[in-house]
């Protein structure tokens, strides 16, 4: 699958990247051949294949949210530069 020097063009004006001239045709070269790369992979038989979704057996381990210390938070307030009751003020962000 050939990409065309307008949609490098058009994925540079996407992510805000200016490009020169040689950096389009590079690029349009290089995404050429990865995508004709990826093209090969459909030639595959994958007929009874199992899809993988992790290959290094680990998995999440979730704990439950529990408060243990609760005088953290007034340690907080504490050092809080400045503070509104049990709130630390902060400068607008607006």
């Amino acid at each position: 699958m050939a990409i065309s020097r307008d949609d490098v063009k058009y994925c540079a004006k996407l992510i805000r990247v200016e490009l020169t001239d040689e950096e389009e045709k590079k690029f349009t070269e290089q995404l050429s051949s990865i995508l004709g790369y990826c093209k090969k992979l459909d030639e595959l038989d994958l007929e009874g294949v199992e899809p993988i979704y992790q290959v290094t057996g680990q998995e999440n381990i979730f704990r439950e949210d529990e408060i243990t210390n609760t005088s953290r938070a007034s340690d907080m307030l504490r050092n809080a530069p400045e503070r509104e009751g049990d709130f630390i003020k902060i400068k607008n962000v607006f």
